[in-house]
């Protein structure tokens, strides 16, 4: 997929026009460039919102089904660390993700 497919396509509640209103699950296409869709949802609604909190905590909707390692940007946040094959975190089934797990959070506003 590519990114511009999630920008600028919400519904009138602010949700992703994907499947159950979801971006990509586990995709390093999203991974990296979710920065841009959250830039251009900023929404009355806040698309984030909908799933991972009004203050982009994480919530039961935008818990891990699986165990998944991603790559990440950054290694000075609470799970990214550098490893030899780059910087990953590893998220187990069941956590809530949140900005906060591998950068900081954004404003909003």
């Amino acid at each position: 997929f590519k990114i511009d497919t999630f920008k600028r396509n919400f519904d009138a509640s602010g949700l992703m026009r994907g499947p159950h209103g979801m971006h990509p699950v586990g995709d390093a296409n999203w991974i990296n460039q979710h920065e841009e869709v959250f830039e251009d949802s900023r929404t009355p609604a806040g698309n984030c919102q909908a799933c991972h909190g009004t203050s982009l905590q994480g919530t039961p909707l935008a818990r891990m089904a699986v165990t998944r390692t991603m790559e990440c940007k950054e290694t000075n946040n609470l799970g990214c660390k550098a490893t030899s094959s780059g910087k990953r975190i590893t998220l187990a089934a069941g956590t809530q993700v949140s900005c906060n797990l591998c950068h900081p959070k954004p404003g909003r506003g």
